[in-house]
């Protein structure tokens, strides 16, 4: 399967000191606050949008990534 790793993702990461992990848990936090219940996204989940394996997370996960890097999911998309 031929992916496209997310550059935008990547480079506000770097950009702003972000982890895999540190990442997984700020979005988790976001999703807390969106539905009341924690979210269950590890490191690897943000793995596998940095590598293009998942290009557009679920609703609650998007919403909750834009609140933390305050781009729009669009930007963010893998091929946007």
């Amino acid at each position: 399967m031929d992916t496209t790793r997310n550059t935008v993702l990547e480079a506000w990461m770097t950009e702003h000191g972000y982890s895999s992990n540190i990442l997984a848990e700020a979005v988790n936090r976001g999703i807390e606050r969106l539905t009341g219940r924690p979210g269950g996204l590890d490191g690897s989940s943000v793995r596998a949008w940095k590598a293009g394996r998942v290009t557009w997370p679920k609703s609650a996960a998007r919403r909750a990534l834009e609140d933390v890097t305050g781009l729009p999911a669009i930007a963010l998309r893998v091929g946007a």
